[in-house]
């Protein structure tokens, strides 16, 4: 009997630790298919972030060359700008430094009259409305002090800092009242 039991004990050893062997083996295989289904997941969010970011850099290099694009449309805008107004100024104004003489009720005092400033002022003013119209979210309407101590309302086209140019209103000219380009 004695001898019975023993032979019986190795075999329930050898059974419970083939069961437990086998346990285990199971217990490996499931861990291992949750961490590489969870390897496949991270995988796959890392090459979906991958692409967004490849996605976004393009975008913001389009940007970046849109606005670089814009400045130089409008640095060519002001360019003309600047250029038309000259022409539509008097030309006792198109030099600063140059001082001409006028002889009373002659060629000057012609171009000194309400109608020339007139003139020049409602040019201004569809040249301003235009630039407003094409460019609306470039140009934003502040108050800014000018020179005579007065707050007026101006235009500041916006810009690289350097590059920023403040002008008036066109309403604000007259032939004797010129607005200066503060940069």
């Amino acid at each position: 009997m004695k001898k019975n039991i023993l032979q019986k004990e190795p075999e329930k050893l050898k059974a419970s630790y083939n069961k437990l062997k086998a346990g285990l083996t199971q217990e490996k295989k499931k861990k291992k298919n949750y961490f590489q289904k969870e390897a496949e997941k991270l995988e796959a969010s890392y090459n979906e972030v991958c692409q967004i970011h490849a996605y976004n850099q393009k975008k913001l290099n389009t940007v970046l060359k849109e606005e670089k694009r814009m400045k130089n449309v409008l640095q060519e805008e002001l360019e003309k700008l600047k250029a038309s107004y000259q022409e539509g100024l008097p030309k006792s104004y198109n030099q600063p430094g140059e001082v001409q003489q006028r002889a009373p009720g002659g060629e000057g005092e012609e171009e000194r009259s309400p109608k020339r400033a007139g003139e020049a002022q409602s040019f201004l003013s569809l040249e301003l409305s235009s630039l407003r119209k094409r460019f609306f979210p470039m140009f934003s309407l502040i108050p800014r002090r000018w020179g005579c101590g007065e707050t007026k309302e101006c235009f500041i086209l916006v810009g690289s800092q350097q590059n920023c140019v403040v002008v008036k209103e066109a309403e604000e000219v007259s032939g004797a009242n010129i607005p200066q380009q503060l940069s």
